[in-house]
């Protein structure tokens, strides 16, 4: 009977892994009834019909406390704020069909809240929290061996899409000039670089975690996880990862005491020579910086880049009608509005802040909020836990003014976080 009990808790751990590795595998993507389904979509359901199978087969309820039913909540609101949506829009065909697109995805990651909240209650232990930030650390690993590879076998990609069959649209490495940017397991290096600069952070908690446990393999191999992902998020080449780090870095200072802030600024320290030493010996990188940079030189410049552009014509759209500034365009109906407005096509504003505002309107903003903030919820008995959330969230949240990795399906560990740190909050009947 015991054995019976291992084994299965063995199954839903491995099941646990791989259904969070399809949160980051963005370049195996599929057409199903003519719409493109990444390999996470398609697998939301499957581990959905799973976990229910299992709990009626061991006579279980899903266990649902104050906490979770906040989210339940959340996800209720918001599906029927886009079906409110969807009525009020224009009655257009491409905009309707990009709603209920939208509304589709959001009822994904619906159902893959609840697979979380089945799997967190599928077993009386459970998995618990640093159980979970060893699997994103094993994620993260895996990615860098990916991003790794591209280097070595630049085209990797097409080889394993050809493989797979994968209609995915993005592949292989970004070009920036002479240069190519590490995608790894992501359509973008904007992407990837978002998820390194999660993976490092990730990372140094354990590296806590195991030097107070004195548990050294597990602190090198941490450790080795830590300096790759700080090494590929710097070969992303992306201004969206450099920023997270920014933003960590000055949490980190701010929040620290004294003897740890000293630590912090003789790191920074360290890495800024570094940074400094690469680009005065390395003419690739001094022409990409400067390249990069270009736009800083002049307001004229600024004007004429191509995210600027993007950002004035997207409030442009926003503010044509007082039904976009109350309601928005429609969740995931942007681009049409490109279309129509502009004439080209263009799927996103650049900024998670200004796409939900102009898809969401001031309303819709209100709901983004609300999750925001059900994320950061604390527990006062898991002040570590809690601080890696809030540092998390801080970063990635600073992270979005000039991309929009916050929409991508490997943001399910933050609500699986939230929901570890606060399992114990009273249980509802």
């Amino acid at each position: 009977m015991v054995n019976k009990k291992i084994h299965r808790h063995i199954i839903f751990e491995i099941v646990f892994f791989l259904y969070l590795l399809t949160s980051v595998l963005e370049k195996l993507s599929y057409n199903i009834a003519g719409w493109g389904c990444n390999i996470y979509t398609m697998a939301t359901p499957i581990v959905f019909v799973f976990l229910v199978i299992s709990y009626c087969m061991q006579g279980k309820k899903i266990l649902i406390n104050q906490y979770t039913k906040m989210f339940f909540g959340y996800y209720v609101i918001y599906i029927l704020y886009v079906l409110f949506q969807f009525v009020i829009i224009d009655a257009d065909a491409a905009t309707r069909t990009q709603c209920l697109k939208g509304l589709i995805e959001l009822l994904v990651n619906f159902c893959a809240f609840i697979n979380v909240v089945m799997f967190l209650g599928i077993y009386e232990d459970g998995l618990n929290f640093n159980q979970v930030a060893e699997t994103f650390l094993y994620i993260t690993f895996l990615n860098e061996v990916y991003c790794l590879v591209q280097y070595i076998i630049p085209d990797i990609d097409a080889i394993i899409i050809d493989f797979l069959n994968s209609e995915a649209k993005r592949y292989g490495m970004d070009a920036y000039g002479s240069v190519h940017r590490t995608t790894g397991f992501f359509i973008e290096s904007n992407f990837n670089g978002a998820f390194l600069v999660m993976g490092f952070i990730n990372a140094l908690y354990l590296i806590g975690v195991y030097n107070r446990n004195s548990i050294r393999s597990k602190k090198i191999f941490a450790s080795v996880v830590g300096i790759l992902a700080l090494v590929f998020c710097f070969m992303t080449l992306s201004l969206t990862s450099y920023i997270g780090l920014a933003a960590f870095a000055f949490y980190k200072l701010c929040k620290s005491r004294w003897k740890y802030k000293k630590r912090i600024l003789g790191g920074l320290f360290v890495l800024v020579v570094t940074i400094i030493l690469v680009y005065l010996f390395n003419d690739t990188v001094r022409t990409v910086v400067n390249v990069k940079l270009s736009i800083f030189s002049s307001f004229e410049k600024l004007q004429n880049s191509s995210h600027f552009r993007i950002a004035i014509e997207a409030i442009e759209i926003y503010a044509m009608s007082f039904r976009n500034i109350i309601f928005g365009t429609g969740l995931n109906c942007l681009n049409v509005q490109f279309q129509k407005v502009f004439g080209y096509s263009m799927m996103k504003a650049h900024s998670y802040y200004l796409q939900n505002l102009c898809e969401l309107g001031i309303i819709g903003v209100g709901i983004v909020v609300y999750y925001i903030k059900l994320l950061l919820k604390k527990n006062v008995n898991k002040m570590d836990e809690s601080s890696l959330q809030e540092v998390m969230i801080f970063t990635m949240l600073m992270m979005n003014f000039t991309y929009d990795s916050f929409f991508r399906p490997f943001n399910i560990i933050f609500i699986i976080y939230a929901l570890l740190i606060n399992k114990n909050r009273k249980y509802v009947k």
